[in-house]
């Protein structure tokens, strides 16, 4: 994924300057970075400085934490029939498909009762006919 490091200018343009920042991370076993693409190798938590001098000259640095977890590989959340007939083994991690080849993960929604609004950014027009 894409990580987008934004800058807020003194005129209040805002800028993407993630290909400019310089990154230091904690656990470089957990994740990488590499032109603002963030890689994850396992499960687990590494710190991270992201580091930016502006044209100017002033220096900013943010530091945060990230957390990686992968899509579990079990029988108990994959689902080999999504559209059709499929099966997967979870001693093997072999998926086979039906015809039209979907197959995917199933989760528990998330309970948001306890809220009055929800908040819905896109991250552009909406283009495929959306509704919420």
């Amino acid at each position: 994924k894409k990580l987008v490091v934004n800058a807020v200018f003194g005129d209040g343009r805002v800028e993407d300057v993630g290909l400019d920042a310089k990154y230091t991370i904690g656990n470089d076993e957990v994740i990488s970075i590499n032109n603002s693409i963030i890689r994850s190798f396992e499960d687990g938590e590494s710190s991270l400085i992201i580091d930016y001098t502006d044209p100017l000259g002033k220096q900013m640095q943010i530091n945060t934490n990230l957390h990686s977890t992968s899509f579990p590989l079990t029988a108990e959340f994959f689902n080999p029939d999504i559209w059709e007939k499929g099966s997967f083994d979870e001693a093997t991690k072999t998926l086979k498909t039906g015809q039209w080849g979907f197959g995917g993960w199933l989760y528990d929604g998330i309970d948001l009762s306890a809220y009055k609004y929800i908040v819905v950014r896109l991250g552009g027009a909406n283009t495929v006919n959306a509704d919420f």
